[in-house]
């Protein structure tokens, strides 16, 4: 328990890092943009197939992908989802990928809803892997909304 509170943690500095560089690298952001933008779309379809393949299909977890989905489309916060999603399924290569996004999103745009990414921690203490499915189906909300942005 000790040991994924501390990855979380590790993660979670993605985003703080990110505001760091990003105020450091002012000039060069702009130029850089479209390549963030790319870094995060690239990262989202590794996680999709990641899940994909760890996913167990029945009826609960369908329901819970599609609730996941139009829950991306009614709050549209990245930070909480992937909060969620490394609360409900945390190993070395989803927090690491986790962390290159926030990099990047935080590089980006920093707002406090990214905050909401410490509500994942909850998770961590209930080890709740249905909500793997919701993760997924808002990871999907993300990249169909993210391809409007590229």
């Amino acid at each position: 328990m000790f040991v994924e509170l501390i990855v979380y943690l590790i993660t979670f500095l993605g985003i703080l890092m990110g505001v760091f560089l990003a105020n450091k690298t002012k000039e060069e952001l702009s130029s850089g943009k479209k390549y963030f933008f790319l870094i995060k779309l690239v990262i989202l379809l590794i996680l999709v197939v990641f899940l994909i393949l760890k996913f167990e299909f029945s009826l609960l977890s369908f329901i819970l992908l599609i609730l996941g989905f139009f829950a991306y489309y009614f709050y549209r916060n990245n930070c909480l989802f992937f909060g969620i999603l490394l609360g409900s399924f945390m190993n070395i290569i989803s927090s690491s990928l986790i962390f290159v996004y926030l990099l990047a999103e935080a590089k980006l745009k920093f707002e406090k809803k990214s905050l909401w990414f410490l509500v994942g921690i909850i998770l961590l203490f209930f080890n709740l892997e249905k909500y793997l499915a919701f993760s997924l189906g808002s990871l999907i909300g993300i990249i169909f909304s993210a391809k409007n942005k590229i």
